[in-house]
């Protein structure tokens, strides 16, 4: 038997899904991975990918399929992959984390089954899967519903497309399904570097994939080498620790750092800190100040939270407490899902 792509309860092979004529019938994200494969198996070296717009406007890119397989391989090796696994996927061949699952599918020659982009996939995970993926959001919704026993049914599952808070950090450290976070951007094709995030050998410390090495440009932002992909390097805006040349600690994004009466304050930091106080969508920025130069400010999403600048105190340091808070009815969002910060 050859291995499958599963669209909900239909079951396909690449080819099957190459040759469909009309696809009109099919819902949207099945329609995203049928013209992603066209497109893959077609005589062009290259493809177009979108990035999401988490850190700027949405942009069109060339990738590489050279690159792309290369990735699908260092992915498959890190974790074991061997043909006919069961691989589980909510996430749309829109953007490159749902491409790059039909790429490995295709290379390692797995049972890839597709879903919709849904808040919650688990309640489509009724069966054993050998590896699997998800947003950080998707499985904090997942947990706090009535399929979340249902993440026992996956072995291995990769975090990415956002950072994960505090909370639902805490809240896998019981699970038997091994859970990894995942480092990388469209333009590395997927991750190129990974965080154990629960069981033996969990850290806050991200390693390479094969391959891959780090260093640092004069912002201590990480530049990236990767030996399988086409590009010399990719200089990133994420300001990091860097252990060694295969391993390191994110801290935030340059673009995002606040200098308030000399101080560096880095958003994403503190908002780890403030996860634990605040139930709702939040983000720390900044503002002009005539004698700081900017002054730290936090914005929620929805109503006013009573006696927050008190709990505040007790879990920020001086420098780090907001100097106002500033309530919205709704923030804006990406595609993928990420607050658009201003």
């Amino acid at each position: 038997m050859s291995y499958k792509i599963h669209i909900g309860k239909e079951s396909f092979s690449v080819q099957e899904l190459i040759e469909i004529q009309e696809f009109a019938s099919f819902s949207e994200f099945a329609k995203h991975a049928i013209t992603f494969l066209k497109e893959w198996k077609a005589s062009d070296s290259s493809l177009t990918a979108q990035t999401s717009g988490s850190t700027g406007n949405p942009k069109q890119i060339k990738l590489s399929k050279k690159d792309m397989i290369n990735s699908a391989i260092a992915t498959g090796e890190f974790f074991g992959f061997k043909p006919k696994t069961k691989h589980f996927s909510p996430l749309s061949a829109e953007y490159i984390a749902g491409k790059m699952m039909l790429v490995r599918s295709m290379h390692w020659q797995t049972n890839l089954h597709l879903f919709p982009k849904d808040a919650n996939p688990l309640r489509y995970c009724n069966q054993h899967f050998e590896f699997g993926v998800m947003t950080p959001h998707q499985l904090s919704v997942g947990l706090s519903s009535e399929w979340k026993d249902n993440i026992s049914n996956i072995q291995t599952l990769l975090l990415g497309g956002s950072p994960i808070n505090n909370e639902l950090e805490n809240n896998i450290q019981t699970l038997d399904c091994t859970i990894y976070l995942g480092y990388g951007m469209t333009e590395t094709m997927s991750h190129i570097a990974l965080r154990k995030l629960n069981g033996q050998g969990k850290s806050d410390i991200y390693h390479a994939v094969n391959g891959v090495h780090f260093k640092k440009d004069s912002r201590d932002c990480l530049v990236i080498h990767c030996d399988h992909l086409s590009m010399d390097k990719i200089v990133t805006n994420d300001i990091v620790e860097l252990m060694d040349e295969k391993q390191f600690r994110w801290k935030g994004r340059a673009d995002n750092v606040i200098n308030s009466g000399g101080i560096k304050l880095f958003p994403e930091e503190i908002e780890r800190k403030l996860d634990v106080i605040i139930d709702r969508p939040f983000y720390i920025s900044s503002e002009d100040h005539k004698d700081l130069g900017q002054q730290i400010i936090l914005k929620i999403e929805g109503q006013e939270i009573p006696d927050l600048a008190l709990q505040m105190k007790k879990i920020l340091k001086k420098y780090e407490i907001p100097k106002k808070i500033y309530y919205k009815a709704s923030f804006s969002y990406t595609k993928t899902g990420k607050i658009i910060r201003k």
